[in-house]
């Protein structure tokens, strides 16, 4: 791991973990707080905020990556689950988030059934961790991870889903499809480019989005290359 700096308002941590070799991830930084306000507003959209007994209850998030998502998220949700199988992200996420009392941090993928997947990676211009992802196939250079449902959780109270699982989102979304018709929280997807593992998945870039409208969700906006989708 190496060591970024890096100073939030809102954290006395100033330096943060990377994997050593990373070049992407960095450009994170800058833009969370906008992103995560962003979405913030979409659920305040969704829901009667005045009524005084609405707050922000419980966000999955994934994937978790170095952590700092997760981290920010902590403090605006009462519960927040993140989900990173990537080991060398996890090792930063564990080392950036530590013991911080309401994140629940799980090291597997987010799939529409239990499955053993194999990492691979589709290397942008630049190295980046973040481009990290499944192969329904088994086929890549990575190890092998545990992939499962998010309706085997049975998490109660779902406000918001937040999936960047390079190319897996529609897989994930259908996992989780119980927990979205029982909860129906706000759900960001990653949907800005194509991406190579999209035809090795069987999806296109807007199977997730397409998923969601046939599931009653419409776009509230974009952030940074993330939709948003609000109930409606």
């Amino acid at each position: 791991m190496k060591s970024f700096k890096y100073k939030y308002p809102w954290s006395v941590r100033e330096d943060w973990f990377l994997p050593d070799d990373e070049e992407m991830m960095q450009a994170q930084f800058p833009i969370l707080d906008e992103q995560i306000d962003f979405v913030l507003g979409a659920i305040e959209k969704s829901k009667d905020m005045n009524d005084a007994n609405v707050h922000f209850r419980t966000c999955v998030q994934a994937g978790g990556a170095f952590g700092v998502y997760p981290r920010r998220l902590a403090d605006y949700f009462d519960h927040v689950v993140t989900f990173e199988p990537c080991l060398s992200n996890l090792q930063c996420l564990a080392a950036n988030v530590g013991r911080y009392p309401n994140i629940a941090v799980h090291p597997y993928a987010l799939w529409n059934e239990f499955a053993k997947l194999q990492m691979a990676y589709s290397k942008p211009v630049k190295n980046s961790y973040g481009a990290h992802h499944v192969s329904a196939r088994g086929h890549g250079i990575g190890n092998m991870v545990d992939a499962v449902p998010l309706d085997n959780f049975e998490l109660d109270r779902v406000d918001l889903i937040w999936l960047d699982v390079e190319g897996s989102e529609l897989h994930a979304l259908k996992g989780a499809s119980q927990t979205i018709f029982r909860h129906t929280p706000v759900v960001v997807i990653e949907e800005a480019k194509h991406l190579p593992q999209h035809k090795q998945l069987g999806v296109h870039l807007t199977s997730a989005s397409e998923w969601l409208k046939a599931k009653g969700y419409k776009e509230y906006g974009r952030t940074h290359g993330d939709l948003v989708f609000i109930p409606a």
